[in-house]
C-alpha cells in the first residue's frame, strides 16, 4: 500500500472515532450543593378569572371560609328573547338572531323601562332584563 494513501485513511479513521466519541459524552451535570434547599417543582399559574356561572371561593389559612361568590352569567339574546317574550312583548322565536319582531320587542322593552329605544340589546337592556320584579 501507498504511505501516503494509509496515512490519509488512517487519520480519516481517527477522526471519525473522535468525533463519534465526542458526540455520545454527556456534558458534565453540576452536583447539587447540599446546602441550598432543593429547587421548587414548576406550577402552572392559577386560573385568574372564573368562568361565568361557577362558584369561586377563597378560603384562607385559620380563617372560617367565605360565603360563596357566583360570577353572573352573561344574559344571551336567546335568553332575552325568551325573558321578552315571558314578559308579553313578542320576541318571535328564542333563535338568537335579531330579526324585526325582536328589535321591536327590545325597542317596546327599553321605552317601558326609561332606557333609549335602539332595538339592541345593550348592557342597560341587560340589567333590566335580569333585574328582580
Amino acid at each position: 500500500m501507498n504511505r501516503p494513501i494509509a496515512a490519509r485513511t488512517l487519520a480519516a479513521l481517527l477522526c471519525c472515532a473522535c468525533l463519534a466519541a465526542c458526540q455520545s459524552i454527556e456534558p458534565p451535570r453540576p452536583e447539587p450543593d447540599p446546602a441550598q434547599p432543593p429547587p421548587a417543582p414548576i406550577t402552572p399559574p392559577p386560573q385568574l378569572l372564573p368562568p361565568h356561572g361557577r362558584v369561586v371561593t377563597a378560603p384562607l389559612p385559620g380563617r372560617p371560609e367565605p360565603a360563596p361568590v357566583v360570577a353572573p352569567a352573561r344574559l344571551t339574546l336567546r335568553d332575552a328573547q325568551t325573558r321578552l317574550n315571558g314578559m308579553g312583548y313578542d320576541a318571535g322565536p328564542a333563535d338568537g338572531v335579531v330579526g324585526r319582531r325582536t328589535a321591536a320587542a327590545l325597542r317596546a322593552f327599553q321605552r317601558d323601562h326609561g332606557l333609549p329605544d335602539s332595538g339592541r340589546l345593550d348592557e342597560a337592556t341587560r340589567q333590566a332584563l335580569t333585574a328582580p320584579r
